[in-house]
């Protein structure tokens, strides 16, 4: 599991990083998701956790996006 992300953090990294920060999130949760389903994993908590994690990392990166725009 990734340590916890700060929107601070995360507003210092490249785009290229959170691209490639997002697809390793994004593969967490299925595998974590894949585990639900298979009764295999206890704390449930965890998918909430991971699906915040990628929606910070994807508020971060369109805050760059339209920076740029502008």
């Amino acid at each position: 599991m990734t340590s916890i992300l700060t929107i601070s953090d995360l507003r210092k990294k490249t785009p290229a990083d959170l691209d490639a920060l997002t697809v390793q999130l994004q593969e967490q949760l299925r595998a974590l998701q894949f585990e639900v389903r298979t009764s295999q994993l206890k704390k449930v908590h965890q998918v909430k956790v991971l699906r915040r994690s990628i929606a910070k990392v994807l508020t971060v990166k369109s805050e760059l996006t339209r920076t740029k725009q502008k």
